[in-house]
């Protein structure tokens, strides 16, 4: 079920991509905004006791607005994701794929949210052991520093199991805060 949403809402991203380039190409007023990402997660696993794990995370961002208030945002990227737990310390390599909405409150600050989808790049426990696709919910805010420069927090809930054999019988789930800084293309 998870794996057909997910399909489903990146291919309708990629038509809504395509179509907001051909509307561009037609002399249509759409602001798009380049960035590269970089900054810092600080993730947990549900169901698992441990400490807080502290990863790396960059990202490039496209931001298509579409109208003066509302945008549409996609990115592609790595994250580094975990937890320091009581018998392991976990650490997870994806690539993240955050598909977003972003509604300006004013011209400074902006609230996101959509679907974030995470590939398992690999793992320090071996292959087998923790699910392929990884799904969230972002929330985030950013906030213009300069016109070059975007602060960005998030908050990521996990909304589907990534446990495939680590521990047959509990449910694991990726959850994560994040704070990168935003360089932007002029």
């Amino acid at each position: 079920m998870i794996k057909k949403t997910v399909l489903v809402f990146l291919t309708i991203s990629l038509l809504l991509t395509n179509y907001l380039n051909a509307q561009q190409k037609e002399k249509r007023k759409i602001k798009q905004v380049s960035a590269i990402s970089i900054g810092s997660t600080y993730s947990s696993i549900s169901n698992i006791k441990g400490e807080y794990k502290i990863g790396i995370t960059a990202l490039l961002y496209q931001e298509y607005k579409i109208t003066k208030k509302i945008a549409f945002v996609t990115e592609i990227g790595y994250s580094q994701l975990g937890i320091k737990g009581k018998d392991d310390n976990i650490r997870l390599h994806y690539l993240s794929a955050p598909l977003e909405i972003k509604v300006y409150l004013n011209k400074n600050i902006g609230l996101l949210t959509g679907l974030n989808s995470d590939i398992l790049l690999g793992s320090n426990q071996g292959k087998g052991k923790f699910q392929w696709l990884s799904s969230s919910i972002p929330i985030k805010i950013n906030f213009n520093v300069t016109s070059f420069l975007q602060l960005s927090a998030n908050y990521n809930i996990g909304i589907n199991d990534i446990n495939k054999s680590y521990d047959s019988e509990t449910i694991l789930k990726n959850n994560w805060f994040g704070i990168s800084v935003l360089f932007i293309k002029l």
